[in-house]
């Protein structure tokens, strides 16, 4: 079978409409019934009684016979004159059995007939077995011609099919692989496009986060500065705070000094009209209580100093605290 195709579905309708040969015995009947008739067929074996030919011989011989002695007994009559004897009845009976024994010589004749005519026929039914046995065997080999073509044509087929099949499978994987590698080129497209819009916008957060930090630092700087500008007034408040302390307490100082004075005049006067009240009272004895007093006086106005140079201390010390107090507020500003 001559058939192409690069469709493996071609090739299996083919073969689903290939048919094996079946094979069917034309003459095997004939065969076993000739062959059987021959090995049952007798051995040749000869009974001439049973021989139609040799019956018909004998209905032949036995006529002759007949004849010939009727023919020999009316000689012998005219030999005597037509007078019964013997004689005559002797030469028909010879006569006849002359003529019956030629059909005793017929039989060697008549066996090797019959044994010919059997021979025949046996080989007439092994010519018929032979005939019918070499039409059988080419009819089987056009029947294995057929088998053989078909296992042929069926592997050819298959071939065919198996080659088709293989190529349709390459062209399905190869499409199956070109349709995937355009699907993974799409995703890596779609996932470097989505790639750089997310580096554009981290950059853009990179930007705001940089422009916000670099005003965060103007806003520092300026918080600094407006820190270093207060503090500065701050000092330059506590100095002036400090000055004028500073100030009142040798103003303080001056005033002790004028009040421990005009106390020592007091008391130097006091001494003196003391003193003249009582007259038995030692000249010197003056100086020493105008000593006295004036370092009572002296002692006092130290101690108004003390007191002063505390009050001072103190005026500071709620200076430089109330200045604390405002740099903290300003650090909680910024």
């Amino acid at each position: 079978m001559a058939f192409f195709s690069t469709s493996s579905a071609d090739y299996a309708s083919k073969i689903k409409e290939l048919t094996k040969p079946t094979y069917t015995s034309k003459y095997g009947s004939l065969i076993t019934q000739n062959l059987n008739n021959i090995l049952n067929k007798k051995d040749f074996s000869y009974d001439f009684n049973a021989d139609p030919l040799y019956q018909m011989y004998r209905e032949q011989y036995s006529k002759q016979g007949k004849e010939a002695g009727i023919d020999a007994s009316a000689v012998a009559s005219a030999n005597t004159q037509g007078y019964g004897n013997s004689y005559a009845v002797s030469s028909a009976v010879k006569a006849n059995q002359d003529v019956l024994s030629q059909l005793n010589d017929r039989v060697p004749e008549l066996y090797s007939a019959a044994q010919t005519n059997y021979q025949n026929q046996l080989s007439n039914m092994y010519a018929k077995l032979n005939m019918l046995t070499s039409e059988e065997n080419r009819l089987y080999n056009q029947y294995r011609d057929r088998v053989s073509d078909y296992y042929s044509d069926y592997a050819n087929l298959q071939s065919g099919y198996s080659s088709a099949l293989g190529q349709e499978n390459w062209t399905s994987e190869m499409d199956y692989k070109k349709q995937r590698d355009t699907v993974a080129d799409q995703q890596w497209q779609t996932r470097f496009d989505y790639q750089k819009q997310r580096d554009t916008v981290t950059d853009q957060q990179w930007q705001t986060q940089f422009d916000y930090q670099k005003q965060r630092d103007t806003v520092a700087d300026q918080q600094w500065q407006s820190n270093y500008d207060y503090q500065r007034q701050r000092d330059s408040e506590a100095a002036a705070q400090q000055a004028a302390a500073l100030a009142y307490e040798k103003q303080r100082d001056q005033v002790a000094d004028s009040q421990w004075q005009q106390q020592y005049q007091a008391a130097l006067a006091k001494a003196q009209g003391t003193t003249t009240v009582a007259a038995s009272t030692p000249v010197a004895a003056a100086p020493v209580a105008a000593k006295a007093t004036s370092s009572a006086s002296k002692s006092t106005s130290s101690s108004s100093k003390a007191t002063s140079s505390s009050s001072s201390a103190a005026a500071t010390k709620a200076a430089k605290q109330a200045a604390v107090q405002t740099s903290k507020k300003a650090d909680r500003v910024r």
